[in-house]
């Protein structure tokens, strides 16, 4: 059932809509609208259902009654809730469920021996069956409601009041309780790097995409931060999943979608600043081997992904080595599409497809395996796969890149790029940090220390200003003292002056005496280098 809507801004909407929903979710396209990316914004209201799968072990959540219950086969619920058989739309207007699959859940269509120890309680997958879906058109500047039934359409006109209302209180501020700090020391991360092309040298593995998390502590509703990102770095796959443990994507990477029976993936490798020291650097991407080499094998690893689910003929490389722009970033993208057959299910694209090859490297299954043995942190739901499945067939799902994810008190995000053999150590841990930065030069802005920091960084400036003042009046002291033959140490003077400020500042207890003593004795020593340095 659909229903017209008189929402303009989907964001402000949002932000007045979780003030009186749980388990909400916003799926939001920012950026230009371009060959199909960033066309709709999804907001899931009315959450059903929960699914969620914690080290294996699935439930399912009723939300009205509260009852939860064990399940054995988390894929056939995901089936059940997005099937793909039958009359399809090529529009979202349609329910289904949000959420992510982490990429820890590898292993349910593969088995890959685990090395890694969970060290967070964050679920490896989170999908949201909701009643009321709110679809955005970016294009035609229009929004509808689309509800499962009846039961929703009283709670949609009150969810359409919201628009009308003063409510704008958010949550509590947002702060970064200190610095956000990588844990992979660099040397470590280049050792890695070092032992993976070994593994390439030797004929194991073409490519292996190697990441690093980074992580750090919080308080406060994360909407303000996911505001914050938006306006900063605004991309084709935005998310707020305002979970129990929420979660922020700000991803530029299409995974899947899945319209009128045809999926299509754009992998992403090649990356590089759009300037550097005031040169656009489109030219030296597209001309860059490395860069190539890496999409093209990606490219060719969905191509043959997407074969084993679709039709025999169909599947097609529909643009190689693209280059695309994301902010301050170029990135080289390719499309592949292809027909799905009609007996194919979700489940079965997931075995096909999953984790996307963007983000584990070729052969997959080998790579992956390297990752599982050099990586030092489990990916959660980093690299795994966010998004939309609709009730009607409509699926659209973006790589789990450039996200952070929220448990305890702790936040986390992940960085890594595509390796290959003539990978340079040192160069790939640049490139991680290059894309580690945007996001966490945002979080950074709300560290709760940097008020202080910048008010001793002010006084420090002038501290410096007075020590070279003193340090040009020293300079004349030596300069008479030569011409005078006056002794370098004047020990007497020394005391003296140690003695004074001493008694001066006796009542201020924030300095103490050693910290005067400390002081002059670097004064002194700086003093009698200068002195030697003016004798003739």
């Amino acid at each position: 059932m659909l229903i017209e809507s008189c929402i303009t801004d989907a964001f402000i909407f949002y932000k007045k809509l979780r003030l009186i929903e749980h388990r909400t979710g916003l799926l939001e396209s920012l950026g230009p609208c371009v060959d199909g990316h960033s066309s709709y914004t999804l907001i899931g209201a009315c959450a059903r259902s929960v699914l969620t799968v914690t080290e294996g072990k699935a439930s399912l959540l009723d939300v009205a009654t509260g009852r939860e219950e064990i399940i054995h086969d988390w894929k056939a619920v995901v089936d059940a809730w997005a099937p793909l058989g039958g009359p399809v739309l090529c529009q979202p207007y349609q329910t289904g469920c949000m959420g992510y699959i982490g990429y820890d859940r590898k292993n349910d269509f593969e088995y890959y021996v685990p090395h890694i120890a969970q060290d967070t309680a964050m679920p490896d997958v989170c999908l949201v069956r909701y009643g009321a879906v709110l679809v955005f058109d970016r294009v035609a500047a229009t929004a509808t409601w689309v509800v499962d039934d009846e039961a929703q359409v009283e709670r949609v006109a009150v969810f359409e009041a919201l628009v009308r209302s003063e409510v704008t209180q958010d949550g509590s501020a947002f702060v970064l309780c200190g610095d956000v700090v990588c844990d992979t020391p660099e040397d470590q991360y280049q050792q890695s790097i070092e032992r993976i092309i070994e593994y390439i040298k030797a004929g194991d593995v073409f490519q292996v995409n190697f990441t690093s998390r980074f992580c750090g502590s919080y308080l406060g509703d994360v909407i303000h931060l996911y505001e914050a990102l938006r306006s900063r770095t605004p991309n084709p796959y935005f998310a707020l999943l305002d979970f129990a443990q929420p979660l922020i994507s700000t991803s530029p990477e299409r995974f899947l979608s899945i319209e009128a029976g045809r999926i299509t993936a754009s992998p992403i490798k090649g990356t590089l600043r759009c300037e550097i020291n005031g040169q656009d650097q489109r030219a030296a991407l597209l001309g860059s081997a490395k860069n190539r080499a890496e999409n093209v094998m990606i490219a060719d690893l969905m191509r043959n992904d997407l074969g084993r689910i679709c039709e025999q003929g169909t599947v097609q490389v529909e643009a190689l080595c693209a280059i695309r722009r994301f902010n301050q970033l170029y990135h080289l993208e390719s499309t592949i599409a292809g027909t799905l057959r009609d007996d194919v299910m979700l489940s079965d694209v997931l075995a096909a497809t999953f984790p996307c090859g963007s983000i584990t490297g070729a052969p997959k299954i080998r790579a992956v395996q390297i990752i599982e043995e050099l990586e030092s942190h489990r990916r959660g739901p980093y690299c795994g796969a966010i998004g939309f499945f609709g009730r009607q067939g409509w699926v659209q799902t973006c790589v789990g890149i450039r996200i952070i994810y929220f448990d305890s008190g702790q936040l986390y995000f992940h960085a890594g790029g595509g390796i290959v053999v003539d990978s340079d150590a040192a160069e790939e841990y640049a490139e991680m940090s290059l894309k580690a930065e945007s996001i966490k030069s945002t979080i950074e802005s709300f560290n709760v220390m940097n008020d202080v920091r910048a008010r001793i960084d002010e006084i420090d400036d002038q501290l410096f200003e007075v020590v070279h003042r003193r340090f040009e009046v020293i300079k004349e002291a030596c300069r008479i003292k030569v011409q005078y033959g006056v002794p370098v140490v004047q020990q007497s003077r020394m005391e003296q002056m140690i003695a004074f400020r001493k008694l001066r500042m006796q009542d201020d207890k924030e300095i103490p005496e050693t910290c005067i003593t400390d002081l002059y004795a670097v004064l002194t020593e700086h003093s009698m280098q200068l002195e030697h340095r003016a004798k003739p």
